[in-house]
C-alpha cells in the first residue's frame, strides 16, 4: 500500500525532526511544510474500507462455497488486521502530534535536556528525595533560564518517582506491569504502568534553584520533616494550619521565614498542590508540587477539524501558533523569583517594604 507507506515515511520525518530540532523555528518549519504540501497524519482510509470489506466479502463466498474453514478464518483475520492496523498508525499520529507540541513547549521556555545522574548526585541530599524503600527515579530533567523584570536565576525542572512495597519482598521491576490505555476522546493510545496491590508508586516534580541566601530548612504541607530536628512557626495563623516549618536552626528559619516570604510562599500554595520549599544545607532550592509533571502543557482536543492533523493538513501550523503555558512551572518560578527577590542583598530595600504588607 503506496499510501501506508507514504504515511509512515511522514510519521518517521516527523519523529526526527522533533528529536533534532533545537529552536522553535525548526518545528515551525515543519508544520509550514505540511501544509504547503497539503500532508494529513493519516493513511489512506479508502484503501483500507476497500481491503478490509474485500477480504469480508471473500470469506463470506469461503464460508457458502468451501468445506474448509481454514479459508475463512484467514480471511476474517486479515479484515481485522487491516481495520486495527489502521488504528494504531491512526493513534501514532495523533502522538506524533503531541509530541511535537511538547517539544515546542520546552523549546519556547528555553528548556534543553541535562543527564538526570548529574542531578541527582547535586540533589540527593535534600530530603525531598529521601522518599521510597525501595525504588526512586529521576527524570524530565531540563535545565532553563528565568529572567524576570529584576531577577535572574537558572534553573532545573525534574519528575520523581519512587515507589514503596509493603510486606512483599519481590523486586518492584518484578511487579511492575505494562498495558495500554485507549481514550476516544481524542483517540490515542497511552501507554501505562501498573503495580500490585501491596505497591505504591507515586510521583511529584519542582525544580531547583541556586540559594546561597539560606540553608538547612524544610517548609511543607505534607507533614513533618524527618531530617530537621528544630521548628518554627510564623505569626501567620492560616500559615501555620497550611504549613509545617523545620531546620537546623530556630534564628535562620526566622530569617527566611520573613513576613514577605510567608505571604509568597502561602499565596504560591493556592495554585501548587503538595507545596514544598526546601533548602539543603549546601544552599540548593527545591521547589516541589504533588503533580507529576511541572512541565506538563495542556494538549489539545482532536475533535475539532481545524486542528485536527489527520484531517486538516494546516492542523500543526495553527497549533504551533496558540500559546500553551506550563502552568505548573510558571506558579513555580514564579514563587522562586520572590525568594530570591525578597533574600538577595540587592533587593533589602524592596523585601523591607514588602514585609510590611502581610503579617
Amino acid at each position: 500500500m503506496l499510501a501506508r507507506k507514504k504515511f509512515i515515511g511522514t510519521l518517521e520525518t516527523v519523529n526526527e525532526t522533533v528529536v533534532k530540532a533545537r529552536t522553535t523555528a525548526e518545528l515551525e518549519q515543519l508544520g509550514n511544510y505540511l501544509a504547503d504540501n497539503n500532508i494529513t497524519l493519516r493513511d489512506s482510509v479508502r484503501q483500507r474500507i476497500v481491503l478490509a470489506g474485500g477480504a469480508a466479502v471473500l470469506a463470506y463466498l469461503s464460508a457458502a462455497f468451501f468445506v474448509t474453514p481454514l479459508l475463512f478464518y484467514c480471511l476474517v483475520g486479515l479484515a481485522i488486521g487491516v481495520v486495527l492496523d489502521g488504528v494504531r498508525l491512526h493513534a501514532k499520529g495523533i502522538a506524533a502530534c503531541d509530541l511535537v507540541i511538547e517539544r515546542f513547549s520546552l523549546l519556547s521556555y528555553g528548556l534543553v535536556p541535562v543527564e538526570s545522574e548529574l542531578v541527582w548526585a547535586r540533589a540527593r541530599q535534600l530530603e525531598e528525595f529521601d522518599q521510597g524503600l525501595d525504588s526512586r527515579h529521576l527524570s524530565h530533567t531540563h535545565k532553563g533560564r528565568y529572567q524576570g523584570r529584576d531577577v535572574g536565576f537558572s534553573y532545573t525542572t525534574y519528575q520523581f518517582e519512587y515507589s514503596d512495597s509493603r510486606g512483599n519482598n519481590l523486586r518492584l521491576s518484578k511487579q511492575k506491569s505494562f498495558s495500554y490505555r485507549v481514550e476516544f476522546f481524542p483517540f490515542r493510545v497511552v501507554p501505562d504502568t501498573r503495580l500490585n496491590k501491596s505497591d505504591s508508586i507515586k510521583r511529584c516534580s519542582g525544580i531547583l534553584v541556586e540559594f546561597p541566601y539560606a540553608s538547612g530548612l524544610r517548609v511543607s504541607s505534607s507533614g513533618p520533616s524527618k531530617v530537621y530536628p528544630q521548628e518554627y512557626e510564623p505569626a501567620s495563623y492560616d500559615f501555620r494550619k497550611a504549613f509545617l516549618c523545620n531546620g537546623y536552626s530556630e534564628a535562620e528559619l526566622a530569617r527566611f521565614l520573613n513576613p514577605a516570604t510567608v505571604e509568597a510562599i502561602f499565596r504560591a500554595s493556592w495554585s501548587v498542590p503538595g507545596l514544598v520549599v526546601e533548602v539543603s544545607s549546601d544552599n540548593l532550592l527545591c521547589l516541589s508540587t504533588s503533580n507529576p509533571r511541572a512541565t506538563e502543557v495542556e494538549l489539545p482536543d482532536y475533535r475539532h477539524e481545524r486542528v485536527n492533523p489527520a484531517r486538516n493538513p494546516e492542523a500543526l501550523k495553527t497549533l504551533l501558533q496558540t500559546e500553551r503555558p506550563m502552568r505548573d512551572l510558571d506558579a513555580l518560578l514564579k514563587l522562586a523569583h520572590e525568594l530570591v527577590k525578597y533574600h538577595d542583598s540587592n533587593f533589602a530595600a524592596d523585601d523591607e517594604r514588602s514585609s510590611s504588607v502581610y503579617a
